[in-house]
């Protein structure tokens, strides 16, 4: 065992193999909607499968596996979001509606599902998944385009506040350094 991590190597190794799930879990909670509507209040999975127009078994079913992950907290048959659900609502600055919507769409899932062919050959999966380079591909499809887009601008807001709550620029000396980084380069 992990002693900064309790679980035995089992239970490890069992979460790991549920990460494909999960991403498309994530993905089907923001697609239907479920962290803004519990962003309301607690509501009874009657009400949760009302307002996303689902099987009410199959949503307790679904939201009782959110409930393990953290997502949502379930109390009987009702349900509230948690802290770690905000981060799945699409009006929470910050949130990761568009990186998971990413990485479920068929580009990024055949890519990763290809990983084998990259290791082999060298070559780069998503053009042997896709059929052309990435930049091409998403001119082509902006369907997934755009969410790429929008994916890589979440990761970039993401990390500068990340990088700026995490810093004292001016104390650390790291404001001229970044001064001195940002000027243009001089061709040679």
């Amino acid at each position: 065992m992990n002693p900064t991590n309790p679980k035995p190597p089992i239970a490890e190794a069992i979460q790991l193999l549920a990460g494909i799930p999960i991403s498309f879990a994530l993905n089907t909670f923001i697609q239907l909607g479920i962290p803004e509507y519990l962003n309301q209040g607690q509501k009874s999975v009657a009400e949760i499968a009302k307002h996303c127009q689902t099987q009410e078994e199959i949503s307790f079913r679904f939201l009782r596996f959110l409930s393990k992950l953290g997502l949502v907290q379930m109390e009987g048959t009702s349900f509230k979001l948690t802290a770690l659900g905000n981060y799945f609502r699409n009006d929470q600055p910050g949130n990761f509606c568009k990186n998971i919507e990413f990485m479920c769409s068929p580009p990024w899932f055949n890519t990763w599902s290809n990983l084998m062919y990259s290791l082999k050959t060298g070559d780069a999966a998503f053009k042997e998944s896709m059929g052309m380079q990435p930049w091409d591909y998403f001119e082509k499809h902006p369907e997934y385009g755009i969410p790429f887009n929008e994916y890589m601008t979440q990761i970039s807001k993401n990390g500068a506040a990340n990088l700026l709550n995490s810093y004292n620029f001016v104390e650390d000396g790291i404001l001229l350094s970044l001064i001195h980084i940002s000027e243009p380069t001089r061709p040679y």
